[in-house]
């Protein structure tokens, strides 16, 4: 037994020797650390501000812990972290892959190009018939079919992108040399189509005679401008500035526009009733036309310090002749005629023979004329009527 002991321990041993390269066992040898080989991707090498940048690691050799330099002053310690940049430049990105001993480190680096964030240029407005629009930038062609929109185009510094108007654009003077599209109430539809603008700037009456929709139909963005009021214009302003890239020179518009009621309003904010003259505002004197509220020279004549004597009425109205001479207005505007008749409707109030002749403002002869697009159009000049109409109602003020 002791024989085959001595025999058998020796095979053992050299059995176990054989076997142990096969187990990777070797004598006198510990196991090697794995070297890692650092690598990553990342999703975009070219970001804008604050977007941010996915870095995904892709090191080989079984790395435990990761150390990513972005660059700007900013790390992580994650395999896989995101980050944006706050300012644009290049920027050097480093991972550091380390090995479970912590020993042996592999670095792999790659650049970030950051720039400044596109500008949207998309928007939306909202027209005077509370239709809402959308587009992606602002418009580079525009028929007018108002020469109230006209004179807005042109007063945002758009005047370049205006490619149609009616025949009454008759300001400011650059008007003349674009293309009509006919009149107000008859503009040549077909014509407009032709023109195939970005946009139609139009009146509530072509909503009303169905000229919007027949555009529309013909596949036109029709925008409608019907302001009732002086704050109303300003936004138009505003809109038009924006649909056609003027915002800037718009809002300074509006500013000093409205800078000009203020000072106006300011002066007769505090006068009594009795300091405020009557006024009556004649669009026609035979039958007599005139305006009541909801009409801008309603609001002219308020912000002046004046009474309408035909307040009691609304909007254009036609009005008994001999009830206006009973309430006896100490100041008469009339606005110019059209045509041959351009002074006619003044002449016939003024006259000696005038039915006119008994009340205040022809005695006192305070019967003024004044420009009907001044005082009727819903553009930016409806403020140079309000300045002179505040020197005919108050003089003592406004010199």
């Amino acid at each position: 037994m002791k024989h085959l002991r001595r025999i058998a321990l020796p095979l053992l041993l050299l059995l176990v020797l054989a076997l142990m390269p096969a187990l990777g066992i070797a004598c006198g040898e510990t196991k090697a650390s794995v070297v890692p080989t650092a690598d990553f991707s990342l999703d975009k090498t070219q970001a804008a501000v604050g977007e941010a940048v996915q870095f995904t690691d892709q090191s080989a050799g079984e790395p435990t812990a990761w150390h990513w330099d972005f660059g700007d002053g900013n790390s992580a310690e994650q395999q896989n972290p995101s980050h944006a940049y706050a300012e644009t430049g290049s920027y050097t990105v480093v991972l550091k892959a380390i090995n479970p001993a912590g020993s042996d480190v592999k670095i792999r680096s790659a650049v970030v190009t950051v720039a400044e964030a596109a500008v949207s240029t998309a928007f939306t407005i909202t027209d005077d018939l509370d239709k809402t629009f959308s587009f992606d930038a602002p418009v580079t062609t525009i028929v007018t079919l108002a020469p109230s929109n006209t004179e807005v185009v042109f007063a945002v510094g758009a005047g370049d992108k205006l490619i149609g108007r009616t025949d009454y654009c008759n300001f400011p003077p650059e008007a003349a040399s674009i293309e009509s599209v006919g009149g107000f109430w008859n503009p040549d539809k077909e014509k407009v189509v032709v023109l195939d603008p970005d946009v139609v700037l139009a009146n509530g009456a072509h909503d009303d005679s169905g000229d919007t929709a027949w555009l529309e139909d013909k596949g036109l963005t029709v925008i409608t401008l019907e302001p009732q009021t002086m704050a109303d214009i300003m936004d138009n302003i505003l809109m038009v500035g924006k649909l056609t890239g003027r915002e800037t020179e718009a809002s300074q518009l509006v500013e000093d526009l409205e800078s000009r009621i203020d000072y106006v309003s300011d002066r007769t904010a505090g006068l009594t009733d009795g300091q405020k003259p009557r006024v009556l505002h004649v669009t026609w004197h035979d039958p007599l036309w005139t305006v009541g509220v909801d009409t801008f020279a309603n609001e002219v004549i308020d912000i002046c310090g004046g009474v309408n004597i035909f307040a009691d009425l609304s909007g254009d109205v036609q009005a008994n002749m001999d009830t206006a001479v009973i309430r006896n207005p100490e100041v008469i505007t009339v606005v110019t005629g059209a045509g041959s008749a351009m002074n006619t409707p003044y002449e016939a109030i003024a006259a000696a023979d005038s039915i006119f002749n008994t009340t205040d403002a022809h005695v006192n002869d305070r019967i003024h004329l004044v420009d009907a697009d001044l005082a009727s159009r819903g553009g930016p000049r409806i403020v140079e009527a309000l300045e002179m109409y505040s020197r005919f109602i108050h003089p003592e003020i406004f010199g």
